[in-house]
């Protein structure tokens, strides 16, 4: 998943240009997001990258299981789990 947002959809700096990406890309694979919790960015210690946890639910689980082979996303606790990778510039949350 990380992957295909920083390919199309970089540079991320906030939370509303993160969703609006999240979002696009399920509709490509023609899913819908109903539930998005994205947290606030922290800095990865061993990449020093900045990066932000996001969950979410699909409204199928057709389109949620072709996001898990086509982004890689993991299943966490009834939901989807992804790390997005955000730009440095990033002034929405942070942890």
């Amino acid at each position: 998943m990380n992957a295909a947002l920083q390919r199309r959809f970089s540079p991320i700096l906030e939370e509303k240009g993160l969703t609006m990406a999240i979002v696009c890309l399920c509709l490509e694979i023609g899913g819908n997001v109903v539930n998005l919790k994205i947290l606030p960015a922290v800095r990865n210690s061993s990449s020093n990258i900045l990066e932000c946890n996001c969950y979410l639910q699909l409204d199928s689980q057709t389109s949620e299981a072709t996001l898990k082979v086509k982004h890689g996303a993991s299943d966490f606790g009834g939901r989807l789990h992804f790390i997005a990778e955000v730009d440095e510039g990033w002034v929405g949350a942070r942890g």
